[in-house]
């Protein structure tokens, strides 16, 4: 608006949402370290080298490994809770 016509300044707002302060928790199932992909994802992440220092090294590579057992997991997890369904039939 022209400052001939107002007196007020505009004030621009973002109102895109924050991103989550608590990022949900990893549930790793225990059926999960049995399957036969975890071994060979655990050691394909646990062998890349982070240029950290020991603490941050170590966090940086579970959350590598967050991030590759995700879909394994969410596929075992669901193994799980249908397994009680699946003995009733």
């Amino acid at each position: 608006m022209h400052t001939s016509v107002s007196d007020h300044t505009p004030i621009l707002m973002n109102c895109t949402p924050n991103a989550l302060l608590h990022p949900k928790s990893f549930r790793l199932y225990h059926i999960v370290m049995g399957h036969q992909k975890f071994k060979e994802i655990l050691i394909l992440v646990w062998q890349k080298h982070y240029n950290d220092r020991a603490i941050q090294m170590v966090w940086s590579k579970l959350k590598a490994l967050k991030k590759e057992l995700n879909d394994l997991n969410t596929y075992m997890s669901n193994y799980k809770l249908n397994m009680p369904r699946l003995e009733k039939i």
